[in-house]
């Protein structure tokens, strides 16, 4: 969160979106997790809350931005493992059927080893098109 807030001033709810938008909507964190790790933030000087329309904005003080930067490796490693533990996770709710049916496309398309003609592309393209319009019809 602190890497979140340092990008520019957040409220909480911003933050909860910010990390259901991660997840791809699988997993949304509450109120209940993400507020007491603000206010423990808050309490070790790394970030401050300013009122703003009734509501808290968080933003990163200078003891956080030094806090980040020689905790660099170790946000940055944090980071990483959250996005793959956020991708991982969204994969893991598609359906085994739609799965397959994904790596059957990405293995018919990485069997062209690159040998690719004008006219092939187009061709393809427009299959991959149109599948995704169909997929997002259904949204």
């Amino acid at each position: 969160m602190l890497h979140l807030i340092a990008e520019q001033p957040r409220h909480g709810y911003e933050l909860i979106r910010l990390i259901e938008e991660l997840f791809h909507g699988a997993y949304t964190p509450s109120a209940g997790a993400i507020y007491p790790t603000l206010a423990q933030l808050e309490d070790m000087g790394l970030i401050a809350a300013t009122a703003e329309e009734g509501r808290k904005r968080y933003a990163i003080t200078e003891e956080g931005r030094a806090h980040m930067q020689a905790a660099h490796e170790a946000i940055e490693a944090a980071r990483l493992r959250t996005h793959r533990s956020a991708r991982e996770f969204a994969k893991q709710q598609i359906p085994p059927a739609v799965r397959e049916a994904f790596g059957r496309i990405k293995h018919a398309v990485l069997r062209r080893h690159g040998q690719w003609s004008e006219e092939e592309i187009a061709r393809v393209a427009v299959l991959l098109n149109q599948a995704a319009d169909g997929m997002e019809e259904g949204e």
